[in-house]
């Protein structure tokens, strides 16, 4: 798992980015690794979330009945269901969904991703208010989520 986060070009250990300058087939196939990375991550995200639907499509459903009728409904008793308008759509939602939340599962290692390409490049003192930022920035991520 610590490999996931390692970059893959190890001559860059120093904190000064002048002392080394990576050439530009060096940087794509630092980019590519981290693409891919990424792409295993959301896939990974998605598996879990194909398992983990139902709860959460349920809650989704749910929502999706108008707020203004769904109290006469409680009221009456009257049993309501989502109508599916052709056979391919409950499959549909349901990859949908679970993308989105494989995308929203696996964002804070995007993110990371992002990061690991990207912070070799930058002095010490560049980094200094992103590491500041960080710690808010995930905290209000998972507030939001």
């Amino acid at each position: 798992m610590a490999a996931l986060f390692k970059s893959t070009n190890p001559r860059n250990s120093s904190e000064d980015p002048e002392e080394f300058r990576a050439t530009l087939v060096e940087h794509l196939e630092e980019l590519r690794t981290r693409i891919v990375r990424s792409l295993w991550l959301i896939i990974a995200g998605w598996v879990v979330a194909w398992n983990w639907i139902q709860p959460w499509a349920s809650a989704v459903i749910d929502g999706m009945v108008d707020k203004n009728v769904r109290p006469m409904l409680d009221a009456h008793h009257i049993p309501y269901q989502i109508a599916w308008h052709s056979a391919t759509e409950p499959f549909m939602f349901k990859l949908k969904f679970t993308f989105l939340m494989a995308i929203a599962l696996a964002f804070p290692f995007l993110i990371l991703q992002a990061w690991g390409f990207v912070a070799p490049a930058l002095k010490p003192n560049e980094k200094k208010p992103f590491k500041v930022l960080a710690p808010f920035s995930v905290l209000l991520f998972f507030i939001g989520a």
